[in-house]
């Protein structure tokens, strides 16, 4: 399972000066291992590509160097979990697919990977929602399911993450705000 962090809002910038912003977060012991708690130590770094754009970055692996072992990887919050495509472009899809066919929607993948993807995160959304009212809860902030936009699963995260209770950092999509969130409860679950 990966760990998202915001570290800059585009791939110029992360590639530019993400990496002096990684070595003062591992320093500050931001990064903890989920099995231990120790903190998480740079171990190494792989290129990843993006899909749409054929950019590419250096996604640095952290590792618990004191017990068991574990190896994470830090990804930036506009990029997607186990996706080749960014975040921005997903979101595009199933944010668009609310009020349009799919065939509609303006974009470079196909039908079938938006179709997919739209099956993918229906039931990811709806339990993205779940926790995180959760973790506002236990912030002890109230959350009023009138206010929350009720025209689909999406715009109800984007409402609800509208509401949050205190302001979180991120590259402007709404998918990698909710991954920041769910990032912060034991274990993530991302969407």
């Amino acid at each position: 399972m990966p760990i998202i962090a915001h570290i800059y809002d585009s791939v110029k910038e992360y590639n530019s000066k993400g990496k002096q912003i990684i070595v003062a977060m591992v320093a500050t012991e931001k990064f903890t291992c989920p099995i231990c708690l120790n903190p998480l130590k740079i171990n190494s770094s792989y290129k990843r590509g993006i899909k749409e754009t054929s950019e590419t970055i250096d996604v640095v692996i952290l590792r618990c160097k004191l017990r068991c072992e574990k190896g994470k990887a830090l990804l930036p919050d506009f990029i997607s979990p186990w996706k080749q495509y960014s975040i921005r472009e997903i979101e595009k899809v199933v944010s668009d697919a609310q009020n349009k066919r799919v065939s509609d929607i303006d974009t470079s993948v196909s039908e079938s990977t938006s179709y997919r993807w739209i099956k993918q995160l229906s039931g990811r959304i709806t339990a993205a929602i779940s926790v995180i009212k959760a973790i506002y809860i236990n912030m002890k902030a109230a959350v009023s399911e009138l206010a929350l936009d009720a025209r689909g699963e999406f715009a109800e995260l984007e409402s609800l993450l509208d509401s949050a209770p205190r302001r979180v950092r991120h590259a402007g999509s709404t998918l990698g705000l909710a991954n920041l969130w769910l990032g912060a409860r034991p274990p993530p679950a991302y969407i």
